[in-house]
């Protein structure tokens, strides 16, 4: 079975794109400082859920709003609990704030960022354990408890929690994130599982939760859900897990037109919640992976993309530093799309849509695709700040087209150095990053009147600047190989040549006497210091 993101599964459940008013209500309060009202609104909300007239999927929208990614939310949150430390509200909704924004800070996947992610994963499952031993009957702190159990196990027992909301308030979110401790067992365990707790909500709701389980954990292969005879196709969790099964336990040649034709259609025609969206998309780049390159039938995640492009904008107002949403928005919103042409011995033909585009439509199209990258890097950075690779990106996507910015990123492709996942490829981009510097300063010297880069040249000491800091990346990159080429295949290849510029300034650098203490510094003296995001970012504020 091709098992992919199963357990992020709709982690919240699925809901219009418009908000309820009530959730509008609650950001507008968050972002207004009210914390006093904003108590008023979830305690009623949370009353209004014991006594039946609220969903417990109503109760997790609102706290969804309170561990959005915007800023004001998150400050918001945080002044909360510090106003108000006995407040299971507030403890719980930082809880969940500090949860999602640690899973962003650990995609930097180095000492750095798991240090950071694990500081903060360890104080919302504190945040949690208060939370629900104050207020057990709140559905987000007994989610906290199903959900953060792995990382922290003194959170609580989550299976006292999922019986304790089961008895009093059963509900299809707390069955689906409890299903991780009953797919272990296999598909023999799914039925009593099913009978037992989703049989306290309905029939259906028991054939729901058998389609998921053999979907996620067990093995529907080439078994299409629709021909289940409790298959509700207006019901659109199983919509979502036929969808998955097609994509998760078929093998591509065992797929019908017909059941391709509606995976497609399925594609860009549900209305899904944030969450909902985001597996959305995974399920697409998926399907491109497995199927559509079989099947001709590519592109999914860029159709899927495009047609969901509103939900993604308005959904990136609330959370504008969720890094899937800008990854969604960024490929979308200003970049041509995608169109398919059946050629005469059958073949398809895909290109780039842009017959109709003027010049001066396409110069302002690109002129706003080039802000929003600049604009995302950013965002980006605040997210997940100890990744390298988004440090070299977020330099490369400034210099990019702006020739005057080529020696105003130097700090961002040092962060691009100390974070980076693989230092010894990143010592080699920066290495031809200061053969290009060269390159541009040397050809503002012999034409300083005609070259647009002079300005970007001005100021600049090209011992300071350019033949020291080469010679101590070059020193560090040798350092590294010499002793841990074990754990860098890149050591036996050669720094990549760019020309005859990389031998140029290896001579320049040799002969420069400005680098001697450089040169003969001891190795560990030379590793470089991270600069604090915001010492790099605040020029551009």
């Amino acid at each position: 079975m091709r098992v992919f993101y199963c357990l992020l599964l709709f982690l919240w459940s699925t809901a219009s794109l418009a908000e309820t008013s009530r959730e509008r209500a609650l950001f507008d309060l968050v972002l207004e400082g009210r914390s006093e009202a904003v108590h008023v609104l979830v305690d009623a909300s949370h009353r209004e859920f014991l006594n039946g007239t609220l969903s417990a999927d109503d109760i997790r929208d609102l706290f969804i709003v309170l561990s959005r990614s915007h800023p004001k939310t998150t400050a918001f949150v945080k002044e909360w609990v510090s106003e108000d430390t006995g407040n299971p509200y507030a403890r719980i909704a930082r809880a969940w704030s500090l949860w999602n924004a640690a899973q962003n800070v650990g995609a930097g996947r180095n000492g750095w960022a798991a240090m950071a992610a694990d500081d903060m994963r360890l104080e919302a499952t504190q945040h949690a354990r208060f939370a629900y031993a104050a207020a057990p009957d709140l559905i987000p702190a007994s989610d906290a408890v199903i959900r953060m159990y792995g990382y922290d196990r003194d959170v609580g027992d989550p299976i006292s929690a999922v019986n304790r909301v089961m008895d009093t308030h059963p509900n299809w979110g707390t069955i689906q994130r409890a299903f991780p401790f009953v797919g272990r067992h296999g598909p023999a365990a799914f039925e009593p599982f099913c009978e037992d707790y989703a049989g306290r909500i309905s029939e259906e709701t028991v054939t729901q939760c058998l389609m998921y389980g053999h979907t996620a954990y067990g093995d529907t292969r080439n078994s299409d859900l629709a021909d289940w005879p409790d298959y509700n196709p207006d019901n659109p969790v199983m919509v979502d897990y036929r969808l998955l099964n097609l994509i998760n336990n078929f093998q591509p040649d065992a797929l019908t037109d017909a059941q391709l034709d509606w995976m497609e259609q399925t594609f860009v025609t549900m209305e899904p919640d944030l969450y909902g969206l985001m597996d959305l998309d995974r399920w697409a780049s998926a399907f491109d992976n497995f199927i559509g390159v079989y099947k001709q039938r590519r592109y999914m995640v860029h159709k899927t993309r495009r047609a969901h492009l509103e939900r993604s904008k308005a959904f990136l107002e609330m959370d504008p530093f969720n890094p899937h949403l800008l990854d969604m928005v960024e490929s979308s919103q200003y970049e041509l799309p995608w169109v398919s042409t059946v050629l005469d011995d059958g073949r398809v033909r895909t290109q780039r849509a842009g017959i109709g585009e003027t010049e001066a439509e396409k110069a302002a199209r690109l002129t706003a695709l080039m802000q929003q990258k600049r604009d995302f890097s950013i965002r980006r950075l605040y997210a997940s700040p100890y990744s390298g690779d988004l440090w070299h990106k977020y330099a490369q996507v400034h210099i990019s087209g702006d020739v005057a910015q080529y020696f105003a990123f130097e700090d961002a492709q040092i962060n691009a150095i100390v974070y980076a996942d693989d230092v010894v490829l990143a010592l080699d981009l920066y290495l031809l990053f200061k053969t290009r510097q060269l390159q541009m300063y040397h050809e503002a010297e012999d034409n300083p009147a005609g070259l647009q880069w002079v300005a970007a040249t001005d100021g600049v000491d090209l011992a300071t600047d350019i033949l020291c800091p080469f010679v101590r990346a070059e020193r560090l990159r040798s350092g590294i190989c010499t002793h841990e080429a074990d754990h860098f295949p890149r050591c036996a290849e050669e720094v990549p040549l760019m020309d005859e510029s990389h031998a140029i300034v290896v001579n320049m650098a040799r002969d420069a006497r400005q680098c001697d203490a450089i040169r003969h510094a001891k190795i560990d003296a030379l590793w470089y210091t991270p600069i604090p995001l915001e010492d790099v970012l605040q020029p551009l504020k």
